[in-house]
């Protein structure tokens, strides 16, 4: 039996491992299509047997060959598996190799300690987090955070994970064009699967923020951004336009960058006479 259903901002898919799951099963279509289907920002899969374990029944390479492409194909963030007694995390893994959430990479657990007598192991090259005890993992998602706990039978937490998918507040900065007449803006796409609205304002440089939109912007990740605002009225001196770049994430959350704007001035008190 497998299944899939929506809990708030997180689709959880329900895999049966002792079915049929090679690729061009009914099971594989249905996994296929299921996860091509929904706009959930946070995809967590659950089933029996781990794709990652260091315990004695080890991990699954039909499960590796068959489900992990698929689910790393999709943005799955975490996946949950039983099987072997024990508590197992791992690196986050995206072809096989450790990496990171923002770079595609999958947080495996191995939650066997429900009760069951628990299993020994040794770590593997996956492991992030290994022990022998008795255990639940508990899951808080606050919007763009995730926040795994694993929590032992007196309640003590003893491993902790956060993916965070938040926007970053992008830095940017402001020069003048080779021939002096443009402004030139620069900041770094630091945020996977974001994009930017560059702001502008003509209004003095400590009025409200940035209220008109000049651009928009859905770069590859890590690259830098280049804006030339070649507006007639930059040489101005009237008119100090100042400049922000909103950053969003999938899900809209946003974060400002700093402000800048061509003319900048110092404050200095009166002299009293």
């Amino acid at each position: 039996m497998y299944y899939a259903f929506d809990w708030a901002n997180v689709h959880i898919v329900v895999l049966d491992t002792e079915l049929d799951f090679s690729q061009g099963s009914d099971q594989y279509t249905w996994l296929q299509n299921d996860l091509q289907a929904t706009s959930q920002p946070w995809k967590i899969a659950v089933f029996h047997r781990p794709a990652y374990s260091s315990g004695p029944h080890g991990s699954n390479e039909d499960v590796q060959n068959d489900l992990v492409p698929l689910l790393e194909s999709y943005g799955v963030d975490m996946v949950f598996n039983g099987h072997d007694h024990l508590y197992e995390r791992t690196c986050p893994i995206l072809n096989q190799t450790c990496t990171t959430p923002d770079a595609g990479g999958i947080i495996y657990f191995v939650a066997g300690g429900a009760g069951a007598s628990l299993y020994s192991a040794s770590s593997s090259w996956f492991t992030a987090k290994l022990s022998s005890r008795y255990h639940l993992i508990q899951i808080d998602i606050e919007n763009c955070k995730l926040t795994a706990q694993a929590i032992d039978e007196t309640g003590a937490s003893f491993d902790s994970v956060v993916i965070d998918h938040c926007p970053s507040a992008p830095q940017v900065s402001i020069a003048k064009s080779a021939n002096g007449q443009n402004t030139v803006l620069t900041w770094q796409h630091n945020t996977p699967n974001a994009r930017y609205e560059l702001h502008r304002s003509d209004q003095p440089y400590f009025s409200p923020d940035a209220t008109t939109l000049l651009q928009s912007f859905t770069p590859p990740f890590d690259a830098s951004i280049t804006y030339t605002d070649t507006n007639a009225a930059l040489d101005n001196s009237q008119i100090n336009h100042s400049y922000q770049v909103i950053s969003y994430n999938s899900t809209n959350d946003s974060a400002i960058s700093n402000r800048v704007a061509e003319f900048t001035f110092d404050l200095v008190t009166p002299q009293t006479q």
